[in-house]
């Protein structure tokens, strides 16, 4: 079994590590070592029990350990960061953790260190970047281009031929429609219907989805 560290001690951490565990059920891959973060807590307790959480410092910096990373993390702007410090070093890996309920074809094409959640369907010839998380129920459609580092909350449609950029937020239950160019460091609210091009760094809400940047 690999052992595998969860970045992050908060929500996004506590369901990757059920993620992790609906894993180890199918195919016994990851011995979760624990969660890491800077926080002065020793422990962070899900469902009744304790698990460690370890000083980023000491993985960082004290480990000579080849070890498997997943990031924990739904800010985005904090991710990026953190994530350039432990790509700079080869002691890491960045595994692609997928949700066995997954519906995802062959053909697709994924980068590193993306977490893909439960009841996700990726249909064909889409190509996900690195990084990303894409929660719950969301759907992507054939041909799609998908970035790195964007969050794809629940439940959310993005149709055949979307390119979207980096550094995205998508709401939960947002559409986006057929063929659309989406930009980076963009904001689509929940709900939210995308009709047309987004560049970059806009805030999109309603249906049909407007800018209110």
């Amino acid at each position: 079994m690999k052992p595998l560290y969860i970045i992050g001690a908060g929500g996004a951490a506590k369901e990757i590590y059920l993620l992790v565990k609906e894993l180890n059920k199918v195919d016994h891959i990851y011995e979760f070592k624990g969660f890491v973060d800077i926080t002065t807590e020793r422990f962070l307790q899900i469902g009744g029990a304790q698990h460690d959480i370890i000083n980023e410092s000491v993985l960082l910096h004290e480990s000579d350990e080849k070890v498997a990373i997943v990031f924990g993390l739904g800010d985005i702007n904090k991710l990026k960061k953190i994530v350039v410090q432990y790509t700079d070093k080869d002691i890491f890996e960045f595994p692609n953790i997928i949700h066995p309920s997954v519906q995802i074809d062959e053909s697709i094409s994924l980068g590193m260190g993306n977490v893909i959640t439960t009841h996700s369907v990726f249909t064909v010839d889409t190509v996900l970047g690195s990084f990303n998380y894409i929660n719950r129920g969301v759907h992507l459609g054939h041909d799609c281009k998908i970035g790195s580092y964007n969050v794809i909350n629940p439940c959310s449609v993005i149709s055949g031929g979307v390119t979207i950029g980096d550094e995205n937020l998508i709401g939960t239950n947002a559409t986006i429609l057929q063929y659309l160019e989406i930009g980076s460091k963009n904001k689509i609210g929940a709900g939210a219907v995308v009709t047309k091009d987004i560049l970059d760094n806009s805030c999109m809400i309603g249906i049909p989805a407007k800018n209110i940047e």
